[in-house]
């Protein structure tokens, strides 16, 4: 019997040996570099297979733009101007193909039409004054968005930076 649960034991091991160098053997199959720089996040649509990249531009040069690439070929297929409320945060609910995007540095969170490319509102929370909201989570059978905040301003002890 000792024979037999090493033996088990044996085959588990080279089992799980296998699986994992699977997934370290992934390789990058392709780069390439999106205008304008400065990129922060990308987002998948199953829908037509395509990326859409959030991408602020150089520091102080008001370039930002959501790009979106086609997903075999990494090749651009349009972008949307975000330059009066740059987007850093980026996610999207699938089913209606609304892209939700967060600006960190106004507080705001846009809602683009994915298909169009039209930005659909830009929504600020009024309590919420300078809060620096980051990630969106999308809840897709609810139609619903939440979004991380850190609030306050650094330095400030009066706005602490929760």
């Amino acid at each position: 019997m000792i024979t037999l649960r090493n033996g088990i034991l044996t085959a588990a091991a080279f089992a799980a040996l296998a699986i994992a160098s699977t997934a370290l053997a992934q390789t990058i199959e392709k780069t390439v570099k999106v205008a304008p720089g400065g990129l922060y996040e990308i987002v998948f649509n199953p829908a037509d297979n395509d990326l859409y990249v959030a991408a602020v531009g150089p520091r102080g040069a008001n370039q930002a733009q959501i790009v979106r690439l086609q997903g075999q070929s990494l090749a651009p297929e349009s972008s949307v101007d975000v330059s009066a409320n740059p987007l850093y945060g980026l996610n999207l609910n699938t089913r209606t193909q609304v892209l939700y995007g967060t600006d960190t540095r106004a507080g705001v969170i846009t809602a683009i039409n994915a298909r169009t490319g039209e930005v659909i509102a830009t929504i600020r929370n009024g309590d919420e004054e300078g809060a620096h909201v980051r990630q969106v989570v999308v809840d897709e059978a609810n139609n619903k968005v939440y979004v991380s905040v850190v609030g306050g301003e650094a330095g400030d002890a009066a706005k602490p930076n929760l």
